[in-house]
């Protein structure tokens, strides 16, 4: 029995039959809700514009995206593609030769799909770099060298950075170091040492500044500018230098070279305050290993104490101008050549040691020794 043809229209086909029409079809699926074979679809693309450097961030909207897909535009396979679902992608876009509307291709298990002129391609308008003009890193210690630090300590960093069309608010500030940790943001922050390293050590500040400029921001400029700290344990550096110059001084050996006593002393005369006083102390080495044979002694430990551009005393005389200062309990059992008279002298040796930013080091400047025994020796006492 034939359906009506109202109800059923008789269309024609290539083999000259007629193909009769059901609300199912006659096979195949609606083009008007495709089925799951069928390839992906791209709506959109965000932001529709970036910079011909590539690098701009996108996400692509459509439908039927699946994990493996690959993104190009323009031709260029785009990076760091993620399927973040069945409906969007992120990818971050390819660099391009010219400005320009590039078409946006979604491939899935080997269908892919077109997006034309989904992105375009802008050249970066013309901007000035910001310019970081300065950094400055320093301690709250009166009268501190700049970009010193100790072990622990918190220095305030500052940078001087410029930029012709940016406000500087608007930067980007980005701080890292080889050591220490940062706090705080902006162009001035507070850098912490670490509590404990080798020292001395040089460590190096970076400052990265981002600008942000063009269409959507999304042109981009990167300058770095960088500080380098000497970083110090200093109680540890001049305790350690006036203890090895006194086991040096009391070596029994008479043939001693005064140079190797005072390795660590400033005898270049380019930091010391008062460079006559190393001269003194070198006199005293010489006539010192000239004149005595020592036979025993002891040093005790170095008490230090740091003071920029101040002065230290010393019992009896006047003040020794230095950075820091230092007294050792000693005890020194020698015969004097001359007269072979052999005694034994106590006391304390003050010392003083300045600090050379050019050279990153600290200096020995003076030694004074003061006796506590009731035996005054003429050399050790004058």
């Amino acid at each position: 029995m034939f359906l009506m043809a109202q109800h059923s229209p008789l269309l024609p086909t290539a083999a000259g039959t007629c193909l009769l029409l059901t609300l199912a079809g006659c096979g195949g699926d609606n083009p008007a809700q495709p089925g799951p074979s069928d390839g992906p679809v791209v709506h959109s693309v965000s932001p529709e514009s970036g910079p011909l450097q590539g690098g701009t961030s996108l996400v692509i909207r459509g439908t039927r995206f699946a994990a493996g897909a690959q993104v190009t535009i323009g031709g260029r396979a785009a990076s760091d593609v993620a399927v973040q679902s069945a409906d969007s992608i992120t990818a971050v876009s390819p660099a391009a030769p010219v400005a320009g509307a590039a078409d946006v291709v979604v491939a899935v298990a080997g269908r892919s799909t077109s997006l034309r002129g989904g992105f375009t391609y802008v050249a970066a308008p013309q901007n000035a770099l910001p310019v970081v003009e300065s950094l400055t890193a320093r301690g709250s210690r009166p009268r501190q060298p700049a970009n010193f630090a100790d072990l622990g300590e918190a220095l305030q960093v500052t940078a001087v950075v410029t930029d012709e069309e940016t406000d500087l608010e608007d930067l980007e500030y980005d701080w890292t170091a080889t050591l220490g940790t940062f706090t705080g943001s902006g162009r001035q922050v507070t850098w912490r040492a670490p509590a404990a390293a080798p020292t001395p050590v040089n460590v190096t500040i970076t400052l990265r500044v981002t600008e942000r400029f063009g269409p959507g921001s999304g042109f981009t400029h990167e300058v770095t500018g960088t500080r380098t700290v000497s970083l110090h344990d200093s109680e540890t550096e001049v305790g350690n230098m006036a203890e090895r110059f006194l086991e040096e001084f009391s070596q029994p050996q008479s043939n001693q070279d005064w140079q190797d006593v005072m390795a660590d002393f400033d005898v270049d005369g380019t930091t010391c305050p008062d460079p006559s006083l190393v001269d003194d102390e070198r006199q005293d080495v010489i006539d010192h290993y000239e004149g005595f044979f020592m036979h025993e002694y002891t040093i005790g430990a170095a008490n230090v104490t740091i003071r920029f551009e101040g002065s230290c005393t010393v019992p009896g005389r006047s003040s020794r101008p230095g950075d820091a200062c230092v007294n050792v309990a000693v005890r020194w059992d020698s015969t004097e050549i001359a007269t072979d008279t052999r005694a034994v002298v106590t006391g304390t040796d003050y010392l003083s040691a300045a600090y050379s930013s050019p050279q990153r080091r600290w200096w020995l400047c003076s030694s004074d020794f003061r006796s506590s025994s009731t035996f005054r020796h003429r050399f050790y006492d004058r």
